[in-house]
């Protein structure tokens, strides 16, 4: 670990050189997950995740991130490569004038891999290394001391190997900003998440004047949490409220013939995974996975929902990015963080219980300090690239837009629908078994 006081100026500076012009991205970049640059042909997605060695539907909200900062980096002299894992660092210290490396989560137990991996690579190329957005990922009770017993050599190795090389590291909020201070990096930038500055400096959250009888809430997170009593009374105080998945329900929409064996045993077993709430969203059609991100916003933006609520962060920035208010239902400390520099309304499960409703909690909830402060963040994250030499500004209008043609086509419709058809049939009994699991699992 390097030791208190070290600074920034100990490292080498990029201040003088020239706007980069070639720029490696130290990522596969046609492949499903983040591909920005093609829309998404669903009826053969399954069959391209099976090319591509996925053996799931991915995170699409990788890709907010993602084209967030292709955009804002966007100038028609800028060519990026992607790099083919071959290991030939001579070949690219030779050919580009820096690397962009996406590492959102790599201060982690799960990744110490991953971030020695990525260590030996920086060390061998004799180029700028950007490391944009990148932050820790604590458990619940987790402390950043205790992840620091864990990890704290292999993270101090990879700061140190970035700063070496004249690279540069943006965090994303300021819990990871104490892990770096504790190891000794204590000059390193704090600019947040690349997403959310993609429509530019301007961007600013009106609440709507909504009453409790038009409330639409664009609802997202993780399919355990729609077992909840928080998350089963928001769909049912607002039935016209739909969900927004990020990983879990692509099989059931995008698969062909995933649900074609629609026996009572067969749909069990989906109440059993899913839950009833699941299923019945999913029969309603109010299951939402996007993989293009245009198309995200621009159903969001023409849907008409009031309030954007969830435990995913992306699952509330994209609302954000369509202009409606995200709440988020904290539940680790990356969605926290973000949250809280932004100043994003953020609740944890136990504080949302102190409102009368979710309609209670938007009426209380307040954006102006995210209005007034956003446009300084945005200028300081411009600066911060502007060093990097990616940028003389951040591009402004976003080059992959907002869809006014939005594809939400669902491959199994036809069998979803003949599937709804025997689950109302027995009804009743499937919301029991789906009680009864709630019970001795002991969900709330």
């Amino acid at each position: 670990m390097k030791e208190a006081g070290f600074t920034r100026g100990d490292y080498i500076c990029m201040e003088n050189q020239k706007l980069i012009r070639k720029l490696l991205i130290y990522m596969k970049g046609s492949n499903s997950e983040y591909d920005v640059y093609n829309h998404t042909e669903y009826s053969s997605l399954k069959q391209r995740l099976i090319n591509e060695g996925y053996n799931f539907y991915p995170n699409y909200g990788n890709k907010v991130w993602y084209q967030g900062i292709l955009s804002e980096i966007h100038r028609d002299d800028l060519e990026l490569s992607y790099y083919d894992y071959s290991g030939n660092t001579e070949y690219i210290t030779d050919h580009y004038d820096a690397v962009l490396m996406p590492c959102a989560n790599i201060f982690s137990e799960e990744f110490v891999d991953k971030l020695i991996k990525n260590t030996e690579f920086i060390r061998k190329v004799k180029i700028p290394v950007f490391v944009i957005s990148c932050g820790i990922q604590l458990g619940q009770t987790e402390s950043v001391d205790n992840l620091i017993r864990k990890i704290g050599k292999e993270s101090s190795e990879f700061i140190d190997a970035v700063y070496q090389n004249g690279g540069d590291i943006c965090l994303r909020g300021y819990i990871t900003k104490d892990f770096f201070d504790k190891l000794g990096f204590d000059f390193a930038f704090v600019g947040g998440c690349p997403s959310i500055y993609q429509r530019g400096r301007n961007l600013k959250i009106d609440k709507k004047n909504v009453s409790a009888s038009e409330f639409k809430v664009a609802v997202n997170g993780h399919n355990t949490e729609l077992k909840t009593k928080l998350y089963r009374d928001i769909f049912r105080q607002y039935p016209e409220s739909e969900f927004f998945d990020q990983d879990e329900y692509g099989e059931y929409l995008y698969t062909p013939d995933f649900l074609s064996d629609n026996s009572i045993k067969k749909i069990i077993q989906h109440v059993r995974k899913n839950g009833n709430m699941g299923c019945n969203l999913l029969f309603q059609g109010k299951i939402n996975y996007f993989a293009d991100v245009d198309d995200w916003i621009g159903y969001i933006a023409e849907n008409n929902f009031s309030m954007a609520f969830g435990s995913r962060i992306h699952g509330n920035i994209v609302p954000i990015l369509s202009g409606v208010p995200g709440v988020v239902n904290s539940c680790d400390s990356r969605t926290r963080e973000i949250a809280q520099f932004y100043d994003i309304p953020c609740y944890t499960t136990k504080e949302i219980e102190e409102f009368k409703d979710l309609y209670d909690l938007y009426e209380k909830i307040d954006y102006s300090t995210f209005n007034k402060t956003y446009i300084s963040k945005f200028e300081e994250f411009e600066k911060f690239l502007r060093k990097c030499k990616l940028v003389d500004e951040i591009n402004e209008k976003n080059i992959f837009g907002i869809s006014t043609k939005v594809n939400k086509t669902i491959v199994n419709e036809n069998d979803i629908y003949k599937m709804r058809n025997k689950y109302m049939r027995m009804k009743p009994l499937y919301w029991f078994i789906d009680k009864s699991l709630n019970i001795y699992h002991g969900i709330k």
